[in-house]
């Protein structure tokens, strides 16, 4: 999950919300009221489901070269997307939360600065 104010809540509450999200699918983010205001808290879209679905992608468009495109509907907090050949990713920001891992990965960038930039990210590219 990912949010301003998200240090605020426990391991066992983050849990809990993941869970939330995870049986009710629809809900795109929650805002829990807390004693410093609410916290607006939403998906990791980097999280291993999404990982999975960008590489079934690209598997697609490997073993497939007469398809072009597949295109993801807008929703009521997200743009629609096409993911393409060149860029296999079913969000708009698949691509650089990718390049953000890998960063993260070969240890070019430090945790906290890779779930600042995921943030900024999503903050950037919401409805």
């Amino acid at each position: 999950m990912v949010g301003d104010g998200i240090d605020q809540l426990n391991t066992e509450a983050r849990e809990d919300l993941a869970r939330i999200f995870d049986l009710f699918p629809a809900v795109s983010h929650l805002v829990v009221q807390t004693t410093a205001g609410g916290c607006r808290v939403s998906r990791d879209f980097s999280s291993g489901y999404t990982d999975e679905v960008d590489q079934r992608l690209a598997g697609i468009f490997q073993g497939n070269p007469a398809v072009t495109g597949i295109t993801f509907p807008e929703t009521s907090t997200r743009l629609g997307h096409t993911a393409t050949r060149d860029n296999p990713h079913w969000s708009a920001e698949g691509k650089a939360s990718a390049d953000i891992m890998a960063a993260l990965t070969r240890g070019e960038i430090i945790p906290d600065e890779a779930a600042a930039q995921l943030k900024q990210l999503y903050r950037q590219k919401s409805v």
